[in-house]
């Protein structure tokens, strides 16, 4: 349950074929540092960009397959 965690500021999720980042994680009021390198998410929400971008969180997202919205649409 994320409201339990509401508290954390350094999220480690890194090699854990995860595919994506759930929307709840923006609830995470306290977050300042989120590692989510070498999974499979292939698409981040708008939601969860403006997040990251107003709250000057720090996001690591190496070795994903990030696609494009375009992108998206045709796979």
């Amino acid at each position: 349950n994320i409201h339990k965690m509401e508290k954390i500021q350094t999220l480690y999720l890194s090699n854990n074929c995860i595919d994506k980042i759930p929307n709840q994680i923006i609830k995470l009021n306290k977050i300042e540092y989120i590692q989510m390198s070498n999974n499979k998410i292939n698409y981040l929400n708008p939601e969860i960009i403006y997040f990251v971008y107003t709250k000057n969180i720090i996001m690591h997202l190496r070795n994903n397959i990030l696609l494009t919205e375009d992108e998206k649409k045709y796979n």
